[in-house]
């Protein structure tokens, strides 16, 4: 069922077997499973069944970093007040910031989930195998048919730039969704089942351990009509975000005074984005038939290897260097997507003119054999302590102190940036598909944006020293307190997080349904 908490008496106690706290993408797909277990589930979400107003402004904050005129730091998102990025990268409301994506999604591929020698920090307490099972249902929860995950993959992908040779761009296939809105597609489930409750307009303002500190004996939500009500389960999952999480678990500090899971000052650490660049103009001598693949299309054709037809087939066609490239190079992960003009413009002419002439004269090429267009590369943003989340003085309507997030890119970052650039012109290059232009780094320090894929805040690692949550995603520290969501990315790859944050709070339910079993 769905209630509003203000329909609740005031400090009314709910009781369930596992409280979870958010109701996005993460928070319903955990609930959904946990419910077709038999186990009872409390949801609480902070807003309604649609964004409003003063629900979104207790988003409100700080953002700071590097000075408004070194773009590198990504802050601003092309907005003038840096505010702005707290208060739309992410919904306060059924769904969360599903209601708003534009459902792409791609797994992480197995050197994602490795250490990386030149990356410090990388590698998650498991490999991909493990996760790999759980993929599949994610990918039907986010409505895309995804047939490498049946071991059914298209022709087009993995397809390199020059066949039979390792170290090269690859064609990987982006999968997209309707998109799915959580919110709406799994609102009449969430609201016929019996054993899950969702409470509507319900703010966390505490998680209440028990004396020892070791154990949560209850959660105090708040509506912002002032109504007040308590939750107590045997279990509690943490699933409001990126910058949420961290936030609450920081403001939870009446036992433990540096908050929760902060025993060793991590929790807010490690925070990263996906940062985007133009990164030059290319011309390509195929023409624009050959490479509809990099377009967004449908692609009737693709078999599902799935038994639901009604899946999304809409695809586009992304390059992304094979793991030997990353270890050549030493740096982050990276994918590159062209933009095709249907008009040339009037620079992209004159580099298609200086390119073709000798190509025409050579080969006798002519304007129906090329393509002209604009790569636009999204990377991977290494984890460190520095980028962080912490609390302001400032409170919120609720009490609740504001967040500060502070963000920047650091050299190594700047460095996968510029390397990808080098990279795409050179093997573009040396593949005889076309040439790239590249920008220089002063217009690239112009354009790189964020894009609102907030990650690593309550990182995965076995050693409490190292990480927030363990390989469970337990809070180290807590016997009953999970967290799920892209806050617990160990890295951040390059793919878009929402699939694989899906697939984690699947594993989570997994694991959850057989502690809750050992302990009856």
């Amino acid at each position: 069922m769905i209630l509003d908490l203000n329909s609740l008496h005031q400090g009314q106690v709910l009781r369930s077997d596992v409280c979870v706290i958010g109701g996005g993408p993460a928070g319903i797909s955990l609930a959904r499973e946990l419910a077709s277990r038999n186990i009872g589930v409390c949801v609480l979400e902070s807003g309604g069944l649609e964004v409003e107003a003063k629900t979104q402004a207790l988003k409100t904050g700080e953002v700071s970093g590097q000075p408004k005129s070194n773009r590198w730091s990504g802050l601003h998102l092309e907005y003038e007040d840096p505010n702005q990025y707290l208060l739309t990268s992410r919904l306060r409301t059924l769904g969360g910031s599903t209601q708003h994506w534009g459902g792409y999604c791609l797994p992480m591929g197995d050197h994602d989930f490795l250490a990386r020698s030149w990356i410090p920090l990388s590698g998650w307490p498991f490999k991909r195998d493990e996760i790999a099972p759980y993929y599949p249902r994610a990918a039907e929860l986010c409505q895309v048919c995804i047939p490498e995950l049946s071991g059914k993959k298209s022709e087009l992908s993995n397809r390199t730039l020059e066949e039979g040779r390792d170290g090269t761009l690859k064609t990987r296939l982006i999968h997209i969704g309707p998109p799915t809105k959580f919110g709406d597609a799994y609102r009449d489930d969430l609201e016929s089942r019996g054993n899950v409750k969702v409470l509507l307009h319900a703010n966390v303002t505490e998680l209440k351990p028990d004396p020892t500190g070791r154990r949560l004996e209850e959660i105090h939500a708040q509506s912002l009509d002032g109504k007040r009500v308590s939750v107590r389960a045997r279990c509690y999952v943490l699933a409001a975000g990126g910058l949420e999480n961290a936030r609450i678990l920081l403001a939870s500090n009446s036992v433990h005074r540096n908050g929760i899971g902060n025993d060793h000052d991590l929790v807010g650490r490690y925070f990263m984005e996906h940062p985007q660049v133009e990164i030059g103009q290319f011309v390509i001598f195929r023409n624009p038939s050959q490479l509809a693949v990099y377009g967004i299309h449908d692609e009737p054709n693709l078999s599902t290897g799935s038994a639901n037809p009604g899946l999304s087939r809409q695809i586009v066609g992304i390059l992304a260097p094979d793991a030997a490239i990353f270890e050549n190079e030493r740096i982050g992960g990276f994918s590159a997507q062209m933009m095709l003009w249907n008009d040339l413009p009037a620079d992209a002419g004159r580099l298609g003119r200086s390119l073709l002439f000798s190509r025409a004269e050579s080969e006798g090429l002519t304007s129906n054999d090329v393509s002209f267009g604009a790569f636009y590369v999204r990377s991977e943003q290494l984890p460190n302590p520095e980028n962080r989340v912490t609390l302001t003085d400032d409170r919120d309507p609720l009490g609740m102190r504001r967040l500060k997030l502070t963000w920047q890119l650091f050299p190594p970052d700047v460095d996968t940036i510029v390397k990808s650039t080098k990279v795409l012109a050179r093997e573009f290059g040396r593949s005889g598909w076309g040439r790239v232009r590249m920008m220089g780094e002063e217009q690239l320090r112009g354009g790189v944006e964020g894009q609102c894929h907030q990650m690593g805040t309550t990182r995965m690692h076995d050693d409490p020293k190292l990480g927030v949550v363990d390989r469970n995603c337990l809070v180290h520290g807590m016997n009953n307190l999970y967290v799920a969501g892209s806050s617990v990315f160990p890295t951040g790859s390059f793919v878009n997080p929402t699939l694989t944050l899906v697939a984690l709070a699947l594993r989570l339910s997994e694991h959850l349904a057989k502690t809750l079993k050992q302990a009856t």
